[in-house]
């Protein structure tokens, strides 16, 4: 009976969720007004929506159809699959290829299929470590008991990791993916001086730039004002602050920009979001080819 009213606040939610707003805050709202819920049923109600938004543009009969897909596809909840099994056989086989069914559009260096499934699950939490602090940090997760990998400066870990309980993010390490992280190596020995991160979001690239060439002068700027007050309160806490920035929208004519040379552009183009997906695989649902 638990599992079943868990499925049924599942679907519920994937009724009222248009994807306008972010699930993940969207989900916070959900909870904070039924309070009934405990933290188990948050948790599995969760995983269980979240299940459904990773199957990208595979169709299905029905919401509770796609979302029992989702639950064995994802087999993230053992006890309901277990709750569950007799539905399985019934349940049509999720289609690689429809996942994201524009393979066409991506560049040729990525593999496809391998691409689509890597939605299927929600990967590890990465971090950055910031200069001088490697020692800090191995030294809190090991003493809190916590299981990581580690490559030079990134370390992995378990996705549910309270990263901002345990470290001083931002002034300790910073999350960032490792794909994005892997960037920092086609800059690692240049000997630029002037940079300008013109698609800065919340500065993760920025920091970075600042960790590997810490004598450049940074502009950094972005379209949205918000973010860009972000990026001044993660600056702030990774000690950055002889910098420029400003809002901007690069994408119209006549666009005024700083009179400034520049050794040194990061842009972050074409930015379909792509990269963020399997942490927010609605956005992989909601996705239109037309967005490019």
């Amino acid at each position: 009976m638990k599992y079943d009213n868990q499925l049924r606040y599942a679907i519920n939610i994937i009724k009222e969720y248009d994807g306008r707003h972010p699930l993940a805050a969207w989900l916070k709202d959900f909870f904070r007004e039924n309070k009934q819920m405990g933290s188990r049923d948050r948790k599995t109600v969760s995983e269980l929506v979240y299940g459904y938004f990773r199957l990208g543009h595979n169709q299905y009969a029905s919401v509770e159809e796609r979302m029992l897909t989702g639950l064995f596809a994802g087999d993230n909840l053992p006890e309901l699959t277990t709750y569950f099994k007799s539905a399985e056989e019934s349940l049509p086989a999720v289609s690689i290829d429809k996942i994201f069914p524009w393979s066409n559009l991506l560049s040729e260096e990525i593999d496809a299929p391998s691409f689509a499934a890597s939605f299927l699950k929600q990967p590890d939490l990465f971090i950055k470590i910031r200069p001088g602090k490697k020692d800090q940090v191995t030294g809190k997760l090991d003493a809190a008991g916590i299981t990581y990998k580690i490559s030079g400066d990134c370390i992995a870990l378990p996705n549910s990791t309270k990263a901002a309980a345990l470290l001083k993010i931002n002034e300790e390490a910073v999350i960032q993916d490792q794909s994005s992280q892997r960037t920092g190596l086609l800059v690692r020995n240049l000997t630029v001086k002037t940079v300008w991160d013109c698609c800065a979001a919340s500065g993760g690239k920025s920091i970075m730039l600042f960790d590997l060439l810490p004598w450049v002068e940074l502009t950094v700027s972005d379209v949205r004002a918000s973010v860009i007050n972000n990026l001044k309160d993660r600056f702030r806490e990774a000690s950055i602050r002889d910098y420029d920035a400003f809002v901007t929208d690069l994408s119209v004519d006549h666009v005024a920009l700083p009179e400034k040379e520049f050794d040194l552009i990061v842009a972050d183009v074409p930015c379909t979001g792509s990269g963020t997906w399997s942490r927010t695989p609605e956005q992989l649902f909601f996705f239109r080819k037309e967005k490019i």
